[in-house]
């Protein structure tokens, strides 16, 4: 046992596979704790659009969410525009406020506001909206009561005081009045209603886009680096470009037939997508080539420090699409980097054929785009590559 415990020991893949399982642990927990370092004291960046009908009360409450300094709100004048720009994941939460608010609060009826939520997102940015829709409504029966109060007060106190003149006793009756009107008051005159837009019921279906990035970008950096250690046993045998194109056929047909298995999965599972089948399959054909095309691009360029690089853009991309937590939520440096990585639009993608909502298009696009320049920065690096030498050739074949 000793004997075969030093061969291992005479292999630098032992070693590589050690300082693999190292580098996971330091990545991850570097990555993932500067990124979720500080996440709920940046809830300011979630953002809610207002459309007020009303010209009394609800221009108050408009100035109070507004000027809020925790929130980041801006105001809209139409409805379904709004609620479609959040659709688009321009906006977290729609807040209206209908025509009637002021009349029918001054007339003691039943008034509410109208809270639209986009469920297409990740279920802290659920909870934090809803959170934050309990909270504004509080502040706006604080100030209603208040309010309410105050000019219940003043009017009876006036017509009082007309009539009697400086009777101290009627001044106690009005004041007792006053009194026992705040007293029946609705202590909370306003309601809140919270509609869940493109909502799907169970909580698997919330877990889709992180899965299916997840399981798609550790499948294709698996893949990129066999298919690696295969065209660095080849290269002595075959042209440079040979490889390159056979490595670009194989991730293509790859691609399309391993998303149907993706797909046949979801079904397994009662998964139930808004898109049909095959908008779902051209789109996880595409996410996957793109994973293939980044992680080719790594090892391609780099070599075997290139994986590591794999490890740290998976590490990056968990964090950064959005799939787990709100993007919004993010530092900046996270934000942006999250914008020119595939991942982002994957989860997007996903969310939109799982949930509805969203530009399955666009998301579409900015894969292609990124595959684009992946490809090209690799070619630019293959053209740039030196044959061979008799010394690698032959180590190439002794490998």
């Amino acid at each position: 046992m000793i004997t075969a415990l030093k061969a291992f020991f005479k292999r630098k893949e032992t070693f590589i596979g050690i300082a693999a399982a190292l580098a996971f642990q330091l990545i991850f927990f570097t990555v993932w704790l500067t990124a979720y370092d500080g996440l709920l004291d940046r809830t300011d960046q979630l953002k809610v659009t207002v459309v007020n009908k009303d010209s009394g009360f609800g221009n108050t409450i408009t100035n109070m969410v507004t000027g809020n300094p925790n929130i980041s709100a801006k105001k809209h004048s139409d409805l379904n525009e709004a609620k479609q720009e959040m659709d688009n994941h321009e906006s977290n939460m729609v807040l209206y406020i209908p025509a009637h608010f002021t009349e029918y609060m001054q007339a003691g009826k039943p008034v509410k506001l109208d809270y639209y939520i986009n469920q297409a997102t990740p279920a802290l940015s659920k909870q934090v909206v809803e959170k934050m829709a309990a909270q504004l409504t509080k502040a706006v029966n604080d100030k209603a009561t208040f309010q309410i109060e105050q000019e219940l007060g003043g009017k009876i106190s006036k017509s009082v005081a007309s009539k009697a003149g400086n009777n101290p006793e009627v001044e106690k009756i009005a004041e007792s009045t006053v009194m026992a009107y705040q007293n029946v008051l609705p202590k909370e005159p306003v309601q809140m209603t919270i509609t869940k837009t493109n909502n799907v019921e169970g909580f698997s279906a919330s877990m889709i886009p992180l899965l299916v990035v997840l399981a798609s970008f550790v499948g294709a950096m698996v893949m990129s680096m066999q298919l690696h250690f295969v065209s660095v046993y080849l290269k002595s045998q075959f042209n440079k470009w040979a490889l390159f194109l056979s490595r670009l056929i194989i991730n293509l047909v790859v691609s399309i037939t391993l998303s149907l298995m993706t797909l046949i999965l979801i079904k397994i599972f009662n998964i139930e997508l808004q898109q049909g089948m095959f908008t779902a399959w051209w789109f996880q054909s595409l996410l996957f080539f793109t994973f293939l095309s980044i992680t080719q691009m790594f090892v391609v360029v780099f070599g075997n420090v290139g994986m590591v690089l794999n490890i740290i853009t998976m590490a990056t991309q968990l964090v950064s699409s959005g799939a787990m937590v709100p993007r919004e939520l993010l530092s900046d440096f996270y934000l942006k980097i999250g914008s020119l990585l595939p991942a982002t639009y994957g989860a997007d993608g996903y969310f939109s054929l799982v949930f509805g909502g969203g530009n399955l298009a666009k998301d579409a696009f900015s894969l292609l785009l990124i595959t684009g320049i992946l490809l090209l920065v690799t070619s630019v690096s293959i053209l740039f590559k030196k044959k061979p030498t008799e010394e690698t050739r032959e180590v190439s074949l002794s490998a």
